[in-house]
């Protein structure tokens, strides 16, 4: 890599293209109307409305996954929980108290300090919000998609499952769940972008190329599932 920035440097007419580039990429990507385009088919397309919890009927199950707990430094419990995975526990106790239906919480030994289980805070901080703790289901396993929902298959082989994730997650998750239940609906929250298609112009913004950065991971992890599968 060394030898690589040497060699740009040293080629002024590469390094000007290089930043040249840099720069369109970051103009395009901080707008949030280019974001909206590049979230829609993963937060708004057919199948992901297709799949949304219509409160019909009574799941068996509801499943909320993984998202992050910080182990890292002095902070008050609630600051150490990610704005993902606040959403995806606080709506799955407001899901519970409409359905009673029981809740299983994946996520293993993934986070930076490796002695805590995700499943087991995340079933704490359920239980401080109201859940009963007999109503609450844990699997210590999985440190990604693939890993939590094969940690639960034979539990909910063939139950009708309601699933919380965030949104750019929808799809992938019911690519997983195709092989274990034909009975899944989803209540998405995390929401990156609001839908709109409408042409607009608005200043750069960081939240766009953070909102960017998980649109290009969640693409590159569907590629990657489309190849393991």
């Amino acid at each position: 890599m060394a030898a690589m920035a040497q060699l740009i440097i040293k080629n002024k007419k590469l390094a000007s293209k290089l930043a040249c580039a840099s720069l369109i990429w970051i103009l395009i990507w901080s707008q949030p109307y280019a974001v909206d385009l590049l979230l829609y088919p993963l937060e708004r397309s057919q199948k992901v409305k297709r799949l949304q919890y219509k409160n019909q009927r009574t799941p068996d199950y509801i499943f909320v996954l993984a998202c992050y707990y910080n182990t890292e430094g002095d902070l008050p419990n609630i600051s150490r929980w990610p704005d993902c995975s606040l959403q995806r526990l606080v709506q799955t106790v407001m899901l519970y108290e409409q359905t009673k239906s029981k809740i299983i919480v994946t996520g293993g030994r993934f986070l930076e300090n490796q002695d805590i289980s995700y499943s087991q805070k995340a079933k704490s901080f359920l239980i401080s919000l109201g859940v009963p703790e007999d109503k609450i289901i844990t699997t210590d396993k999985g440190t990604d998609t693939h890993g939590e929902i094969s940690s639960i298959s034979q539990l909910v082989t063939n139950r009708k499952l309601l699933v919380v994730t965030s949104a750019t997650h929808v799809l992938r998750v019911s690519n997983e769940l195709d092989n274990v239940t034909a009975s899944v609906a989803f209540f998405a929250v995390d929401y990156h972008s609001g839908g709109e298609l409408t042409p607009y112009l608005r200043m750069p913004s960081l939240s766009a190329l953070v909102a960017t950065r998980a649109a290009i991971y969640e693409y590159l992890a569907l590629v990657k599932q489309l190849f393991t599968q």
